[in-house]
């Protein structure tokens, strides 16, 4: 089960697969490069996809700068 914030509806909590029990919120300013592979390779109409593309421009720019050094 996807356990959703009730007051805006979304995900919080990975639900399964290697992150499985960690916030989204902490994977998108730490493990940016797993936020991209989500943004990839999930169903569209998945929740976990739908958050993670809602915050595209955060995981892109943290992506950048863990493999570029960039800000």
């Amino acid at each position: 089960m996807v356990k959703k914030n009730e007051t805006k509806n979304e995900v919080e909590i990975m639900p399964f697969g290697k992150f499985k029990g960690e916030k989204l919120k902490d994977l998108i300013k730490n493990e940016a490069w797993y936020c991209q592979w989500v943004l990839d390779n999930f169903d569209k109409s998945s929740d976990i996809w739908k958050y993670m593309n809602k915050h595209k421009k955060t995981i892109a720019n943290n992506y950048k700068e863990k493999v570029w050094g960039e800000n």
